[in-house]
């Protein structure tokens, strides 16, 4: 039995360390075993009631963890290479979907719990890379300037933590890997919303450029800015 199958148990049914590591997992991701009961009752309501309260406390516990512990917090890393894998995962890809967003919500709530509804919205946009009018392709329509290092002319990406799935891919034509670091956020006039800035350093953690990324948008984009290649 995997460790987030407890989850699916009655507690009354755990033995005393599995009880005991069931509310410490509680209180870590949901604050409190009243706030878990309140987020599976939520997500199985989105659901409409299709699963029963253990699947759906299983998987909102590992996904909740995984955007915890995960650098790459992306529905393709949470979901189709983390719940969707998942042996006898009993969810279809769009619920699963739900189950996400749902927990991504949580974990802002949780971390910012002033945030209007209006600059959660935005925050939310950025984590899930869900756009309205966002870029398809892998420019940005309307982009200028230099591809990539110009503000004006960003590479898009879908969600803030595609930016880290596509730096990774990112290498010099000469083979050589590449290291970054996040610089702070910027804006141009020609593109909606905010713009990340990253220093790109070689192995030996010298400078090499600035380049911007835009992850307001719905694509990952397939270009590499002139100079680099994508793996």
């Amino acid at each position: 039995m995997g460790f987030f199958d407890i989850f699916k148990r009655r507690k009354k049914n755990l033995s005393s360390n599995e009880s005991e590591l069931f509310d410490k997992m509680a209180t870590l991701l949901y604050g409190s075993k009243d706030n878990m009961r309140r987020q599976v009752n939520d997500v199985s309501t989105l659901l409409g009631n299709r699963y029963d309260a253990g699947q759906v406390a299983n998987a909102l516990t590992y996904i909740t963890s995984g955007l915890m512990r995960e650098n790459d917090k992306s529905i393709g890393a949470i979901v189709d290479e983390g719940q969707m894998m998942r042996l006898n995962n009993p969810f279809k890809r769009e619920d699963a979907v739900i189950i996400y967003k749902y927990a991504i919500k949580e974990a802002y709530r949780k971390q910012f719990p002033d945030l209007s509804d209006e600059v959660l919205k935005v925050a939310l946009q950025g984590v899930i890379g869900e756009n309205e009018g966002g870029a398809t392709t892998d420019e940005i329509p309307g982009a200028y300037g230099e591809y990539g290092f110009d503000v004006t002319n960003p590479i898009p990406t879908r969600g803030i933590p595609a930016n880290e799935v596509y730096l990774k891919r990112l290498s010099l034509l000469s083979g050589e890997s590449i290291q970054w670091k996040r610089i702070g956020s910027f804006g141009a006039d020609n593109i909606a919303h905010p713009i990340d800035g990253y220093s790109i350093l070689n192995v030996h953690g010298e400078e090499l450029c600035v380049i911007y990324i835009s992850p307001y948008q719905n694509t990952i984009s397939k270009k590499a800015p002139k100079g680099f290649y994508l793996k």
